[in-house]
């Protein structure tokens, strides 16, 4: 089966004490996203990475952009999620395609940035592999020593970092850390390793994300908008395509306009005199 190795970077809410809010349906957007695609033999057979610029948090994060290099002139020219979504994923997904992540949370943050955009994922895989537990069971199995009772005492299986691994296989570390490509790639390099050994653990079985949960979850979401449907109807009241920049302002006077920012106060009126 092909593997699609992928990492995300995100952006998020940070008091600039600008009013704003955070976004409930959408806490972490997506400002770069990177894959490496293997197939069944474990060959490289493709690289991509694109930035992606926010939408909701437009503003980064001071430790995001610490931690990532990515700086808000970086991100001045990238596309919107939607658009990067179509070009990034635009390639073909087979049925035993598997997205394969550095723990559960970039697939599932992928998905509640689809959801939130209200985008087609239907052509996506839905089957994901968690390479964090993988190499945590492995490297469990390999290192686990004897206790008292003669039992073996299992390492950590859940919360290795990526860093770890790399280290603990004895893989060069040539390229940064938190860039999305990076580390896709540095993923890739310990699925490969693990995968290679006869001894690698029966959880590199794919689970099936639970979309309908995600779904439910961002509809339920008082404060979330479906961006597509506000778009599509300013272009029928217009007649035209909207532009990015166009997109960008008619978002940012929506979510003003929800928070009360145009109201006007009703004048009070004086008492009537008897």
């Amino acid at each position: 089966m092909p593997y699609y190795i992928l990492d995300l970077e995100y952006n998020q809410y940070f008091d600039f004490h600008d009013n704003r809010q955070p976004e409930p349906a959408c806490p972490a957007e997506i400002i770069q996203m990177g894959v490496v695609v293997m197939d069944d033999k474990l060959n490289i057979k493709l690289r991509r990475e694109t930035l992606v610029r926010p939408q909701i948090y437009k503003r980064l994060h001071p430790y995001v952009e610490r931690i990532t290099g990515i700086s808000k002139d970086d991100l001045r020219q990238a596309p919107a999620f939607p658009d990067a979504f179509e070009d990034f994923f635009g390639f073909a997904f087979g049925k035993r395609a598997v997205f394969c992540t550095w723990g559960n949370d970039d697939i599932k943050e992928l998905y509640r940035n689809i959801l939130y955009y209200d985008l087609n994922h239907k052509r996506l895989t839905r089957r994901f592999l968690n390479v964090q537990k993988l190499y945590g069971s492995y490297n469990a199995a390999i290192h686990g020593e004897k206790a008292e009772n003669g039992e073996a005492e299992q390492p950590s299986r859940q919360q290795i970092g990526l860093r770890n691994a790399i280290e603990g296989l004895g893989i060069p570390m040539e390229r940064p850390f938190h860039t999305a490509l990076s580390d896709a790639e540095y993923t890739a390099e310990v699925l490969a390793r693990v995968l290679a050994d006869k001894k690698a653990p029966s959880a590199a079985l794919p689970q099936i994300l639970d979309v309908k949960s995600l779904q439910d979850h961002i509809i339920s979401r008082v404060n979330s908008v479906n961006i597509r449907l506000l778009y599509n109807h300013a272009e029928h009241l217009l007649r035209r395509k909207l532009s990015e920049r166009d997109k960008d302002a008619l978002l940012e006077l929506y979510i003003l306009g929800r928070k009360g920012k145009f109201d006007v106060p009703r004048p009070r009126h004086p008492r009537a005199r008897n």
